[in-house]
């Protein structure tokens, strides 16, 4: 017969199984990296077996760390690095759920909890985010954010568990973090930067300052000279550096933010527990409140609005978002655990709001789309917590023990009224009861409503959002078979484009098509999708034209490739080009 301590684990396995299970769920429609990314590492790492080293000229000064660890996957397991990409990044994403039973166990501790209730805690936080769809959808694809949001809120604890202890252990794997970041994701980088900077005000205003405070301090600012240091080289050779032009764009603006990110923290920390968690909930209402706007007025002009069925989606993360606002005033304890997970809460809400405050553009609109996955792992913890604390208080306990007596004896009634402070008891006694199995139901129900949000297409609101064969044999005929331009979708020019190199294809002419414009005179990669939910245009909204248009337009071409799948895509020339049986043909867009 199992112990307790062999059950809980048991349950933690249990979620990571889950987990996994999550994120490994797009090889069922397709072997495929889920994102474009993904298939740019392949490419890369390809280009590393065959030339043996790694070649820099035009590489993301951020996609090598993803580029060494898929082709050293590939030649340690013997898998192609186009096969091997969705499964090595989904099994690395879903350490994330440990972590998340690890910040929560350690915050029960940091409360007094006794081991079953941290357990149950930790329990609760790791099936959170087994199947929170926001976090799976980030997590669970071959994209630098799925090592990015585990590495980045091990890097707080390790700080803030140095600062406290000053172990050397702690400093060493913060270091090796730090050393790896900027390599690693460009904007996970100013995330950690910022987590930092969050985490070592609450160390440093207003306390005595140890020795473990300065050196956490001077790491800190080791780091940013060195990712500085490093993009800044970066920009100069053949390496292309992302992101860091929306901060050049408003240094002025950043600064404000950093500003407020280091006064916040020391203000929390001093003001009442009912602002405390007045701030906690206004940037989670904000967030929910800016999609569910943007549902029905585009808030970033040019970036798509939120398919309902997104919305529908999103909109049960407003409980544990409810949840976390009520524990929010233990972000203000100087704890073991606590200030690690208000910094983790803090950076990218300033990051969010930077860049809804910096322009409303579509780059902007990219940089709160991501900053936002950030914010879960601390408000799925906390809610997990405030889950798990409840259970009758002693009052409550005491009046459904004696059937209100107590009560009854202190109020000096007797008679009627005395059984009606009896009846009372005998109500509160199984509302008390059930206070914990309800809040753990309703908090597991509305993690599980998010997973579908996984698989959905965030503009069309289509699944599965995953690259499929039919969509990559497409691709590569009309990459490899056609001479001269030609065009797609997003998707359609993209998946090719990033794994054979430059292709020449545009997204222009097909979106001018199906917003009206003329049919492009040139080799065309279409969906049958294109009638439904509509091509992908991103960053723009999405363009669908009917299916009556689209027979009659395919009716009017010669049809050179048909490549088939559940979302048929086939490959057409308009019939003057020539005959669709040569070897190559062409056209111009």
């Amino acid at each position: 017969m199992s112990n307790g301590p062999d059950r809980r684990a048991l349950a933690i396995l249990a979620c990571v199984v889950v987990g996994a299970g999550a994120r490994l769920a797009p090889l069922w429609w397709s072997p495929l990296p889920a994102t474009l990314d993904g298939i740019v590492y392949a490419r890369l790492a390809n280009d590393v077996h065959a030339a043996g080293h790694i070649d820099l000229v035009g590489m993301r000064v951020d996609a090598l760390a993803s580029t060494a660890l898929l082709s050293t996957g590939s030649l340690v397991t013997g898998a192609a690095p186009l096969g091997l990409a969705q499964p090595l990044y989904a099994l690395i994403g879903t350490t994330g759920v440990l972590l998340g039973a690890v910040f929560a166990r350690r915050l029960g501790a940091s409360l007094g909890w006794p081991g079953r209730r941290r357990a149950r805690a930790a329990v609760l936080a790791a099936f959170a985010l087994a199947v929170d769809g926001v976090f799976v959808r980030r997590t669970g694809v071959p994209d630098d954010d799925a090592i990015t949001l585990v590495t980045i809120p091990l890097l707080a604890l390790a700080v803030h568990l140095y600062a406290r202890s000053e172990r050397g252990a702690w400093l060493a794997v913060a270091g090796v973090i730090l050393l790896v970041l900027p390599v690693t994701h460009t904007f996970s980088t100013l995330i950690a930067a910022l987590v930092l900077i969050g985490l070592l005000a609450g160390h440093l205003i207003g306390r005595p300052l140890t020795r473990g405070r300065l050196v956490a301090a001077g790491v800190a600012l080791a780091f940013c000279a060195y990712f500085v240091a490093y993009y800044t080289l970066a920009a100069s050779t053949p390496l292309t550096v992302p992101y860091v032009d929306r901060v050049q764009s408003s240094p002025g603006l950043f600064a404000a933010w950093l500003v407020v990110l280091v006064a916040a923290v020391p203000w929390y920390q001093r003001t009442t527990r009912r602002m405390r968690r007045l701030a906690a909930v206004a940037p989670l209402a904000f967030i929910l409140a800016a999609i569910a706007v943007n549902a029905r007025t585009v808030v970033f002009p040019g970036t798509a609005a939120t398919p309902r069925l997104v919305l529908l989606f999103v909109l049960p993360f407003a409980v544990p978002a409810a949840l976390a606002a009520l524990a929010g005033h233990r972000f203000g304890r100087a704890g073991p655990v606590e200030p690690a997970l208000f910094a983790l809460f803090l950076a990218p809400v300033v990051q969010i709001l930077f860049s809804f405050t910096a322009g409303l553009t579509p780059e902007y609109f990219a940089t709160a789309l991501r900053a936002q996955t950030h914010v879960h792992l601390p408000v799925l913890v906390l809610a997990a917590a405030v889950v798990s604390r409840l259970e009758p208080r002693e009052r409550l306990a005491g009046v459904a023990a004696d059937g209100g007596s107590a009560v009854r004896r202190w109020l000096g009634v007797a008679g009627p009224l005395g059984g009606a402070v009896r009846s009372i008891g005998a109500v509160v006694r199984p509302l008390a009861a059930a206070a914990r199995p309800v809040g753990v139901a309703v908090l597991v129900v509305a993690m599980a409503a998010t997973l579908p949000v996984a698989y959905v297409n965030l503009d069309t609101g289509s699944y599965p959002s995953t690259t499929t064969e039919s969509e990559f044999a497409a691709g590569t005929f009309a990459t490899q078979h056609i001479e001269g331009t030609w065009t797609s979708s997003h998707t359609g020019v993209r998946v090719p484009g990033n794994y054979y190199g430059n292709v020449d294809a545009s997204v222009g002419p097909t979106a001018s098509w199906l917003r009206g414009g003329p049919s492009p005179a040139c080799p065309v990669v279409s969906q049958r999708s294109w009638t439904t939910t509509g091509a992908h245009l991103f960053p723009a909204a999405p363009a669908t034209i009917p299916p009556a248009t689209y027979d009659r337009w395919l009716a009017q071409r010669s049809l050179v490739y048909d490549a088939g799948g559940a979302d048929p895509v086939v490959v057409t020339v308009p019939s003057a080009i020539g005959d669709p049986e040569a070897a190559g043909f062409g056209g111009s867009c």
